[in-house]
């Protein structure tokens, strides 16, 4: 019987042991499969905690590419309160990638907390942050003659980490290749999966999806202030073209499980799909008028 974790942890021992490193100061937290083709394995080194990340369903090219990713995201993003992985090791043959590990939450799950709360405002020094973050990536690359940038494409609450106690975040999950496009791809596809989180927390009544769109609005004014752009309507369109794109995408997805032999995946999908359709057809339309009249009481006070 195969056992991908045991293996997995081999190949990490292996690994140390190749680089010359003391293997004596290595341990092995814990291990579990992140997805049907990746494990994730929680180490530690010398205080140093660590994340192992084993992807057997790509091939070799794709797996140092993904790594020289982090690479140049670690030497170019630099901010005090705005983190991204660290490096540590690869092992291109294995497909492992070692990074740093990164403390906190998740924000999706803080947003989750806080609703439960009802205190949503409490969200928004961390929302202002996640916005200050992408548009700091974008920069990076920035074409200013036409708006296209490298792209993160998956920029969204549960890839970033919140430290409470220092208020820092950590971007994670990186751009994996370099793809350019629309900076407004990773806004609109940030805001909609802002409004999953909202969805997968049951929060469906008019007042809280008055605090989505607080948010949204509150986001989209701080990417667009940061980078120097005025809310227009032609710039609410485009985002507005991609959150309904990412929800496209994500229907298209969950579809795909109608011939999984998962149950928990088919009965995952068969919730969710009618809920992301009556969020992208009934809830979006709805969300931009209530953003363009929030932002025009901005402009008015």
């Amino acid at each position: 019987m195969n056992h991908p974790e045991i293996n997995a942890e081999k190949n990490i021992y292996s690994l140390f042991q190749n680089k010359d490193y003391d293997t004596s100061s290595l341990r092995v937290n814990g291990s579990f499969r992140h997805s049907r083709n990746t494990i994730i394995v929680k180490l530690s080194y010398r205080g140093k905690s660590l994340i192992a990340k084993i992807n057997h369903a790509k091939k070799v090219d794709e797996i140092e590419e993904e790594f020289q990713q982090i690479n140049w995201l670690a030497d170019h993003f630099k901010h005090d309160m705005i983190k991204v992985p660290q490096p540590f090791l690869l092992e291109s043959s294995s497909k492992l990638i070692i990074t740093e590990e990164a403390s906190g939450i998740s924000f999706s799950e803080l947003i989750r907390i806080e609703l439960n709360r009802n205190v949503p405002k409490s969200l928004i020094k961390y929302l202002e942050l996640c916005a200050e973050g992408l548009e700091k990536f974008h920069s990076l690359t920035l074409d200013a003659s036409d708006g296209s940038c490298k792209l993160y494409l998956d920029y969204s609450p549960a890839n970033i980490l919140v430290d409470k106690d220092s208020l820092i975040i950590t971007l994670i999950d990186p751009p994996e290749r370099n793809i350019r496009g629309d900076r407004f791809h990773d806004v609109g596809t940030f805001l909609f999966e802002l409004g999953r989180t909202f969805l997968k927390s049951g929060k469906l009544l008019p007042i809280q999806t008055v605090d989505l769109d607080l948010m949204k609005k509150e986001f989209i004014d701080k990417y667009c202030s940061l980078s120097q752009l005025n809310v227009t309507d032609t710039v609410l369109n485009e985002i507005r073209f991609y959150e309904k794109k990412r929800a496209e995408e994500v229907l298209g997805f969950y579809k795909s499980f109608s011939s999984d032999k998962s149950h928990y995946e088919y009965l995952r999908g068969s919730i969710l799909k009618p809920l992301i359709h009556y969020y992208s057809a009934i809830l979006i339309p709805k969300s931009y008028k209530r953003i363009e009249k929030l932002i025009s009481q901005s402009a008015d006070s």
